[in-house]
Parts: structure tokens; C-alpha cells; sequence
């Protein structure tokens, strides 16, 4: 028995494990399995806090569930978003600590919460902020490292402002949180259920493969079904194109639909792969032989698709107006039907070797059968050409069309066999020795000769006169639909005349000096792309943060929040939604997410205190209990984040709400539902008047 590679690993999980919401779900309870374990310790969680309200180590969790939940889908590798938490993190609390340096000079070198220091924090720290977000809207492609600098540069400033300790303490802690969660991040992203770029990218190659073996067959059944013998024309058309715009309804019903389905389903799949291509190079795959993906072999594989596509799309125009003169595909149907059969057969079992469920040499009888189909098509074309007595425009010029997208898309299927070994690398080692040998005995002449310029030369000389390409084309434009058309006239005008109409009247063009704020945005959109609508946003941004700054810097009013006013001022960075609908819509799911995580908090935290004994002293089974049970509740919380995404800024609180309400030790109902349910019910109100800008 011949050996048979391994396609797939000997350990198969379930299937449901493929699913998306079920991978970001086991690989959040695991981050968070990793950062408890590493800190719940008491000496080791009061050796790595500052305080005991933000500068603790949930501050690593959070940051965790942030990038972890926001990447899914946006096509950034583990190691990207990693590096992103770690340098947006970095940054913000740098500036934060410059900031902060700069308003204690501005100060008078005094601490004391004087209107000097107010108003420098408000105005430096929103300016900020404001350009902070125009970046982060304007760029984004590193949202994520926006948006965590701006987080870390706003925790910075409004925790050292009523703080006695030295300025940059909390920056430094906060820069130790981002790293732990980078850490874990990256560990969980790699290695626990990861979803790799270059396996998206080859699901996303499959999907498009077999979808464009439907549309191959489709279109082909399309153009040979039954016609009319007196016109040449399909009898599923209706003549009917003014309500789709050129395109036949009663093809458009019969089948055009569904192609077009297929057609947008291949286009998609081809988009999907660039989506993920650049990620694709960062990755190490560790569960696979070839670790490296073929990022080169792929892009091959990728633009050989889509000009695939493009080609059998210019038989399909012509095809759906209704017009083209079908009876040689009638004549030819059942060649032409086995053709793309075997056409579609290749893509499907191509598909199938890039999914590791065949080898290259077991797919290799479908590619013969293709050649061999081909071969036979043109054999039996030739003689056919020499009866055809109707003009070139209603039979040879379209089918001659047809047989050279039919020999284009033969080509592109070869180069996608011929890229095949290079994209499986060390995944299948035997393919380029059975790829070379089917690929010598067709140059040989073998038993299926294949070679087209032989097989098109067969075509040429069974053809009566070749004529010209400029006569074809003549008589083509000739021989089309002679419908009524007024005669053109030298100008619109005069042609309107002639037919009746009264000529449109000529408005005089008034010219405009654009006033100076408008050439400012024009410039300013030629040099960095920045539009209005980035501003706008800036603007929007800023006035949430700073109406969060204000709470945070009145006295008052940050005791009465016993200094939690930071956690809203977190809410509204992450989660900036620039238009109020939006603002109100999640602003009442982030109130519901906060109770109900506040309520699951405080069952893992009651849970905790039962196993405890009542009591808070630190025994072993306390840690023990709280690393294992707090992780399996936002485990369960980060999956329906993703499962349920219409509502994701919802579950993303409940998530945070469960991890803070399960690491409160004192003050149950007060400090782990009360302050929680004030300051994060609080934050979407912040945004509603920048929204309303």
C-alpha cells in the first residue's frame, strides 16, 4: 500500500472547537488562569499593587480581555497585538508622566490642588486626547495602539492628580499590568486553540475554489441549455432588461442568480485572504510541519483565482443580456458540460489537498481528466467550425469567446497545481516528485497530449478563410441588433432639436473663492488624509474624556466614588461610539452588562468567601478556588461577547463587571456592586454630549 501522508494531527477535537466564540472563550479563561495564578498570592499581589483601587493586578486582566476581544477578526497576528498592547501602553503612560511633570512646573513646583493645576491638566491632557482619537479613527489599522495609549496616558494623569507619591509610581505599575497581559496574550493566542492567519487564509482559498467550481458549471450549463432554433437565443430569456439594468429577467430567475451568488461568494473569499495576508508573515505555526506559512506560493495561488474569476466573468456578460447566439454551446453541450465538470472537479479536490485531506498525487486523475476533456472539446470544435454558415458575430465570434476563456481557465488551473507543492511545503513532501511526474509525461506525449497551441492550431485549420480580426469585428458590430436610433447630431443641442425637445437651459457658472477654514481642511486632507469627520470624532472624544477628568479632579466628587470615577474614564476611552443612537444603545447594554457582571462577580466572590470558611483570611483553598472559578465564568462571558456581537459592548462589561466584582475581598454589596453600577452606568452619559456635537 502506498503511504499516505498525515493531513490532519492524530488528536482531533470536537468540532464545536472550531467554532470562533468557543476558541476566544477557552483562550480567555486561560489568560486568566495564567495572570491569577501568577498574582492571586497575597505577597505577590501586594508586592505588585499600588493601591487598592485601580493599580492592581485586574488591571492585567482587563487589558487582556481588551485586545483579546477587539482582535478577534481584524486580521492582527498574537505577536502584533502583543507588541501593540506593549508599546500603547508604554507610550501613554509616558506621556502621561510628562504630562504630569509638565503641570506640577506649570504649578509653581507645588502638589496642591490649585486652579493652575486644574486648568493645565484639563487643557494638556485634552489636547491629548483630542488628537489621540483623530489619529485613532484616521489610522485604523493600529486602532488597538491608539486606543491604548490614550487609555494609559488618561489612568496616568487623573491617578496621580490627588496623589502623594511619587509621579511616575502608577505609570511604571501600569507598564508592569501591560506587560503581564502581553505575556499571557501571547502565550494564549499561540498555543490554546490559536486561530492563525495562514489557516484562515487557506479556508478562505478552499471556500473560494469550490465556489468557483459552481460558478464554472453553472455558467456553462447556462449558455448550453435548450434555445430557440429560429434565433440561437436561450429560451429562459424574457427579452425583459430595463429592471436589471442589461441583464435578462428570466435568466436572471433561471439561474443568473444563484451564479452571482457563487460569484460574490469567490470575491469574497479572495478579500478575506488579503485581509489576513500581512499577519499571516508574523506567525509561527506550532501545530503544523510547515511552521512558516508560504506567504509568496499563496499570493500565487491567490492572484491566479481572482484572474480566473475576472476571465470566465467576460463570457458571463454578454451571457446575461439575453443577446448571444447560442447554438454552438447547444451543439457542443455535453463536452462542454464534462470540460466544466472536470474544471469544477479540480477545484474542489485542490481544495481539498490545501485542507489536508488529500495528497497532491491522489488529485492528480481529476487534472488528466481535465486535459483529456479539453482536448476532446477542441477535436470535435474543429470540424464543427465548417458548417457554420452564420455570421461571426452570431455564432463563431461568441464561441471562439467562449474557447478562449475556456483555454485561459485550463492555463490558470495548471499554474494552481504547479503553485500546489510550494503552498503545502513540508506538509506534503511527496507533491513536487508527483506533480514532476505527471508533468513529464504529458511533454512527452504521453497518453494525453497537452499542449494548446497544438490543440488551437487543430481549430485554425479546420476553419474555412480565417478572416481578419478587424473583419470579425466588423461584422459583428454590424450584425447586432438594429433598433430605432435618431441620427447624432454634432452637439446635444442640435440633437434635441431635431427630435423636438426644447434644449436644456445653460446656467452661467459662478466662480467661488473658497473661505479660508475650508482651505485649511482641504489642505490638511491632501497632506495627512484627516477629514472633518476625524475631527468631529476628536472632538467627541475629548469631551467625554474630559467630562470623566472634571469628576475625577473635584474633590468631592472623586470621594464620593472612593476614587473609581478611573474605571468609567476607561469605559469611554475603549468604547467611543461616535454617532448619540449608538451612544444610547449601548449605553443601556453597558448598564445591563454591568449589572449582570457585577451579579456574577459577586456569586464567584460569595462562592470564594463559602469555600473560605467565611472569612477573607488568606488560606491556600481561597486562591485555589477563585483562580479556577473566576476564570471559567469570564471564560464563559468572553465567548458570548463574540457569539453574540450586536450586543459585545454589553457582554465586554459584564465580562470586566465579573472579573472586578470576583477580586473584591471587603465590603461586598459597597465596594464590588455599588461603585461599579455608578461609575460605569455613568460613563456612556459622558459620551451622549459629544455625540450630540
Amino acid at each position: 500500500m502506498a503511504w499516505r501522508w498525515p493531513s490532519r494531527p492524530q488528536l482531533r477535537l470536537p468540532r464545536c472547537f472550531s467554532l470562533v466564540y468557543v476558541r476566544v472563550g477557552i483562550q480567555v479563561f486561560t489568560a486568566t488562569f495564567l495572570i491569577l495564578a501568577a498574582t492571586s498570592a497575597h505577597p505577590v499581589w501586594t508586592a505588585v499593587s499600588l493601591d487598592d483601587v485601580v493599580a492592581i493586578p485586574a488591571m492585567a486582566l482587563l487589558l487582556c480581555y481588551l485586545c483579546l476581544l477587539f482582535s478577534v477578526g481584524t486580521g492582527l497576528a498574537a505577536l502584533q497585538v502583543s507588541c501593540e498592547l506593549l508599546a500603547g501602553a508604554t507610550a501613554g503612560a509616558g506621556i502621561g508622566i510628562g504630562l504630569t511633570y509638565a503641570v506640577l512646573a506649570i504649578n509653581g513646583g507645588s502638589r496642591d490642588n490649585t486652579p493652575t493645576k486644574f486648568v493645565a491638566t484639563f487643557f494638556l491632557s485634552g489636547l491629548v486626547a483630542f488628537f489621540g482619537t483623530v489619529l485613532r479613527f484616521r489610522f485604523t489599522k493600529n486602532n488597538m495602539l491608539w486606543m491604548l495609549m490614550l487609555v494609559g496616558m488618561a489612568l496616568t494623569i487623573a491617578a496621580e492628580y490627588h496623589s502623594r507619591a511619587a509621579l511616575w509610581k502608577f505609570g511604571v505599575h501600569f507598564m508592569y499590568f501591560a506587560v503581564m497581559a502581553a505575556a499571557s496574550l501571547l502565550l494564549t493566542m499561540s498555543t490554546v486553540l490559536p486561530q492563525y492567519a495562514g489557516n484562515t487564509i487557506r479556508a478562505s482559498i478552499c471556500a473560494g475554489l469550490l465556489s468557483f467550481g459552481k460558478v464554472v458549471e453553472s455558467g456553462i450549463g447556462t449558455m448550453s441549455d435548450e434555445i430557440n432554433d429560429d434565433t440561437g437565443l436561450l429560451k429562459a430569456c424574457s427579452g425583459r432588461t430595463e429592471a436589471m439594468v442589461g441583464i435578462d429577467e428570466g435568466l436572471w430567475q433561471s439561474s443568473l442568480s444563484d451564479l452571482h451568488t457563487d460569484v460574490f461568494a469567490t470575491g469574497g473569499s479572495i478579500s478575506n485572504v488579503w485581509k489576513w495576508e500581512a499577519a499571516a508573515r508574523l506567525e509561527w505555526d506550532l501545530y503544523r510541519r510547515q511552521h512558516v506559512f508560504p506567504s509568496r506560493a499563496y499570493g500565487v495561488l491567490t492572484l491566479t483565482l481572482r484572474s480566473m474569476l475576472s476571465s470566465f466573468m467576460m463570457i458571463i456578460y454578454p451571457l446575461q443580456t439575453g443577446r448571444m447566439d447560442c447554438r454552438l454551446t447547444r451543439q457542443h453541450a455535453r463536452l462542454l458540460r464534462a470540460l466544466a465538470a472536470s474544471m469544477a472537479g479540480c477545484c474542489n479536490e485542490l481544495a481539498d489537498v490545501l485542507s489536508g485531506q488529500l495528497s497532491l498525487k491522489e488529485a492528480l486523475p481529476v487534472l488528466k481528466a481535465m486535459e483529456a476533456a479539453y482536448a476532446e472539446l477542441v477535436g470535435e470544435v474543429g470540424a464543427s467550425l465548417q458548417d457554420a454558415h452564420a455570421p461571426p458575430s452570431s455564432r463563431a465570434v461568441h464561441f471562439n469567446m467562449i474557447l478562449a476563456t475556456l483555454f485561459t481557465l485550463c492555463t490558470r488551473i495548471r499554474q494552481l497545481f504547479t503553485t500546489a507543492p510550494e503552498a503545502l511545503g513540508r506538509d506534503d513532501p511527496a507533491a513536487t516528485t508527483a506533480l514532476a511526474a505527471h508533468l513529464l509525461a504529458v511533454d512527452r506525449g504521453g497518453s494525453r497530449t497537452w499542449h494548446f497551441p497544438t490543440l488551437m492550431q487543430r481549430v485554425r485549420r479546420a476553419q474555412p478563410a480565417p478572416r481578419p480580426p478587424l473583419a470579425l469585428l466588423h461584422d459583428s458590430l454590424r450584425a447586432g441588433d438594429e433598433g430605432p436610433r435618431g441620427p447624432p447630431g454634432p452637439s446635444l443641442k442640435q440633437y434635441l432639436a431635431a427630435q423636438g425637445t426644447p434644449a436644456p437651459k445653460v446656467l452661467p457658472v459662478r466662480e467661488s473663492t473658497p473661505r479660508a477654514t475650508q482651505r485649511a481642511l482641504d489642505w490638511l486632507r491632501g497632506r495627512t488624509g484627516i477629514t472633518p469627520n476625524h475631527l468631529i470624532v476628536g472632538l467627541q472624544g475629548m469631551l467625554g474624556y474630559c467630562i470623566i477628568l472634571v469628576m475625577v479632579m473635584v474633590p468631592a466628587v472623586n470621594d464620593a466614588f472612593e476614587g473609581r470615577m478611573l474605571w468609567g474614564m476607561l469605559i469611554v476611552i475603549t468604547i467611543l461610539e461616535p454617532m448619540t443612537g449608538s451612544v444610547i444603545i449601548k449605553g443601556f447594554q453597558r448598564l445591563l452588562g454591568t449589572v449582570l457582571g457585577a451579579v456574577l462577580g459577586l456569586g464567584v466572590l460569595y462562592f470564594t468567601y463559602l469555600c473560605n470558611g467565611l472569612t477573607y483570611v488568606s488560606h491556600p483553598q481561597k486562591y485555589i478556588v477563585m483562580t479556577i472559578s473566576l476564570p471559567l465564568v469570564t471564560g464563559v462571558l468572553g465567548g458570548c461577547a463574540i457569539r453574540f456581537s450586536s450586543y459585545f459592548c454589553g457582554s465586554l462589561c459584564v465580562t470586566w463587571g465579573g472579573c472586578m466584582g470576583g477580586l473584591m475581598t471587603k465590603q461586598l454589596l459597597r465596594a464590588a456592586a455599588a461603585n461599579p453600577l455608578r461609575v460605569w452606568g455613568l460613563s456612556p452619559g459622558c459620551q451622549v454630549p459629544g455625540a450630540a456635537l
